[in-house]
């Protein structure tokens, strides 16, 4: 009987020291994957704020070209009447 508790205390050693050996590799990969993430959402936060850029200088044109309409409105009436 109290080598069938030794031998199962050595098979639950081994198998704790297995996972022990395998621990710094899993949260090596966690940590890696981590950072990939976090590179990734930093490359789209900068897409993001170059979009928003973009976004602005459309409005801006937009508003332009809403303006001069306007006025060709205007011209067209005028030559009309």
């Amino acid at each position: 009987m109290e080598r069938l508790k030794v031998a199962n205390a050595i098979v639950a050693f081994t198998k704790a020291m297995k996972l022990n050996h395998q621990l710094p590799s899993k949260v090596g990969s966690v940590l890696a994957n981590l950072l990939h993430t976090r590179l990734d959402s930093d490359e789209l936060f900068e897409c993001c704020k170059d979009l928003q850029g973009e976004k602005k200088d459309l409005a801006g044109k937009m508003k332009g070209i809403v303006m001069e309409k306007d006025e060709f409105a205007k011209v067209v009436v005028d030559l009309k009447a």
